[in-house]
């Protein structure tokens, strides 16, 4: 009888002793209660609806802990909220996490799809295209398996990946996703459906038109024109439309045309489409103008667009656009372009000013994000080394509780190694994520500070004098004779003509990547363009240079069909490079000889060659086309950003000639610049006509 008492004594005791446990927080439990008995989605949509992100937040760590929603759920509407905050860093962190986590049920599949929807189109917002299309071959072939995939979300994934894929280079593959994600937009909208399906379609149109325009695809643009038109006319005839959505995207849609149109050289047509797009209200906006300074500048119409663009500063303002690499290069180098080809050069100079600004406040934000992304993967790793804390105390708590009653303590001594165990390869393969996140981060943070430290080296150098000079100038009583104003004004007109120099070749780098044919239609012996590319150079005018030009007459008869600014900027470029590296980087120690720098023009049946040969520091032979890449340098003592190379390439190339780097040459290095001679231009465009 007492084995007995004592058995049922230690059966109550580890039933009661956790239900004895004090609470120091009773209104926490008076609100878990209510979580628990209203319907989660009816919270979440309440503040969805309300546009209250922060209790978004709230709600889904709220609902999460309580174990009302899964994990899924709540990574996606947390990654909605930070989104919607504009905190991107923070909502690709979350919906990363939901793609990452086992789909156990259908709830979990449908916020699964809308995690990976969401985030393949932030990566390729962020230009990370590689990632993206690996997310999205992921997702489908997971929605395949789970036979989820007649939503628009499977269909926008589909759509991003193919802007990937054509902004890649893999023309193919990106007409396979298109097609694939606009037969399910058809599927979708031929049938009754919610508007939301009619919405989500004709944003993944948008998208569409959108990257076929960056990529100068005109033709394949406008054909996507015509399909947003025919769904923007099928979202009209539904019940329930939104009058400013539909207003925009009809704007949007003429000036996408506009583009395509003036892309394929038809400019009466492209500005009636551009009129027709500045009838709606969308285009008195602020997005509005910014769109139409696109097919603006497109068309040369600089002044336009400078006027258009002069809402920059309020559209920044308004959505707290952060001055990044990308933003510049997309926002504010096209208003530097528009007001500098207007004759405005107040208006130009205020905007280079702004880039400059931009760019060192660019530079030390990537600096510290670099920082926080490292810092948030470690608080990452603290985090779930807390979590297993907390679960090996509460493991042993119940084991505890557990030893009071023996009839349970096999079973219970069981549970807990089963669940550490199962806590343990969860930490392992957390900890493999880290440490591959770990080096990812290390290997982005090289490459951006490689190229932040040659960029903050050009602009701060120059500005740095410019600064010092204005303080000098500008001190009460500061009394100069006039050669030391001379002195100044000339140092200030150098380095200012070394920002511009840098901007104008970063514009130059910007158009670089178009495969669009530089139009020829001036005729020009290649003594004018060498001629012009001495001077513009500085080889025939510095100091430690020597200039050998010697033109063949073979050269000195014919005549190039070709751009004169474009084809001189090639060959400039390319001197200027012989110039810079014929001497050390240090400068050329006193007393030396002077370097030798050699341009040979000559000619035969269908090329002019303009060969530059120099007694440099040479370029070896496994870099001949490392060195055209962008922004590489191979000795880093020297002055530039590594833009010069790739820009003349480009040139040459979209003149119809090329640039390559001679590798038998020894002596330093040696350039090939080609261009077709007039005739086979003229052959070749009756053969095109």
């Amino acid at each position: 009888m007492k084995a007995r008492a004592l058995l049922l004594t230690a059966l109550l005791s580890a039933f009661l002793l956790p239900a004895c446990r004090k609470t120091d927080r009773p209104e926490a439990v008076r609100y878990h209660t209510y979580l628990n008995k209203v319907n989660p989605d009816s919270l979440l949509q309440e503040a969805y609806l309300s546009r209250n992100y922060d209790r978004i937040l709230a709600l889904a760590g709220e609902l999460l802990d309580q174990g009302a929603i899964s994990e899924i759920k709540a990574c996606y509407w947390k990654g909605y909220a930070y989104n919607r905050q504009r905190l991107m860093r923070m909502a690709e962190i979350q919906w990363t996490r939901a793609v990452s986590l086992p789909v156990k049920n259908a709830e979990d599949l449908d916020y699964y799809a809308r995690s990976a929807n969401r985030l393949t189109g932030l990566l390729y917002l962020k230009f990370d295209y590689e990632n993206c299309i690996r997310l999205g071959l992921q997702a489908t072939a997971l929605m395949q398996q789970r036979q989820y995939t007649e939503n628009t979300d499977y269909a926008n994934i589909l759509a991003f990946m193919g802007n990937c894929q054509l902004r890649l280079g893999q023309h193919e593959k990106a007409r396979d996703s298109y097609v694939q994600a606009d037969k399910l937009y058809q599927r979708l909208t031929a049938a009754p459906a919610d508007i939301s399906v009619f919405t989500a379609s004709v944003v993944g149109l948008v998208a569409i038109n959108e990257a076929h325009l960056q990529t100068r695809e005109y033709e394949d643009a406008y054909a996507w024109t015509r399909r947003l038109e025919e769904m923007l006319v099928l979202y009209r005839s539904q019940p329930h439309t939104d009058a400013a959505f539909l207003d925009k995207e009809w704007a949007r849609l003429h000036y996408y045309r506009a583009c395509a149109l003036e892309g394929l050289e038809k400019p009466t047509e492209a500005y009636r489409d551009y009129l027709s797009a500045e009838t709606t209200a969308y285009a008195k906006t602020g997005d509005g103008k910014m769109e139409a300074s696109k097919y603006l500048i497109l068309a040369r119409r600089w002044g336009e667009a400078a006027d258009k663009l002069s809402v920059l500063e309020d559209q920044s303002s308004r959505y707290d656009l952060r001055p990044t690499l990308d933003n510049i290069q997309s926002l504010m180098v096209p208003k530097f372009q528009a007001n500098w080809m207007a004759g405005r050069t107040r208006e130009a100079l205020d905007a280079a000013q702004m880039i400059c600004e931009a760019l060192d406040t660019a530079i030390v934000r990537e600096r510290r994000d670099a920082a926080m992304d490292l810092s948030m993967q470690y608080d990452l790793r603290q985090k779930d080394a807390q979590v297993a804390r907390e679960t090996a105390r509460l493991a042993r708590g119940r084991f505890l509780n557990v030893l009071l009653s023996l009839a349970f303590l096999l079973l219970l001594a069981f549970l807990v190694i089963y669940y550490r165990q199962r806590s343990a390869m969860r930490l392992e393969r957390a900890f493999e994520r880290l440490e591959e996140a770990n080096e990812q981060a290390r290997e982005s943070s090289r490459m951006k500070s490689d190229f932040i430290q040659q960029i903050s080296h050009e602009i701060r150098t120059p500005l740095n004098i410019l600064n010092g000079f204005s303080q000098v100038l500008t001190a009460p009583g500061i009394q100069l004779d006039d050669d030391s104003r001379e002195d100044i004004k000339r140092q200030m007109t150098a380095n200012t003509g070394r920002i511009t120099g840098l901007i104008n070749k970063m514009l130059e780098l910007s158009d670089s990547s178009s495969r669009a044919v530089i139009p020829r239609t001036q005729t020009v012996s290649p003594l004018q363009i060498a001629a012009i590319a001495t001077d513009a150079s500085g080889v025939s005018t510095s100091e430690y240079v020597v200039l050998d030009m010697q033109i063949t007459p073979a050269a000195e008869k014919v005549e190039l069909l070709t751009d004169k600014a474009a084809a001189a900027r090639a060959l400039t470029l390319v001197m200027d490079n012989a110039r810079k590296f014929s001497a050390p980087a240090e400068g050329p120690a006193e007393g030396s000889a002077p370097k030798r720098v050699s341009l040979y023009v000559d000619a035969d049946a269908q090329w002019v060659s303009f060969t530059v040969e120099d007694d440099g520091i040479g370029i070896p032979a496994d870099k001949a086309e490392y060195i055209f890449g962008e922004f590489i340098q191979l000795d880093n003592f020297y002055d530039g950003v590594g833009i010069g190379l790739p820009v003349a390439r480009s040139l040459a190339r979209r003149l119809g000639g090329n640039l390559v780097l001679d590798t038998t040459y020894k002596g330093g290095a040696r350039f090939v610049y080609t261009l077709p001679v007039q005739q086979v231009v003229e052959e070749l465009q009756l053969y095109q006509d």
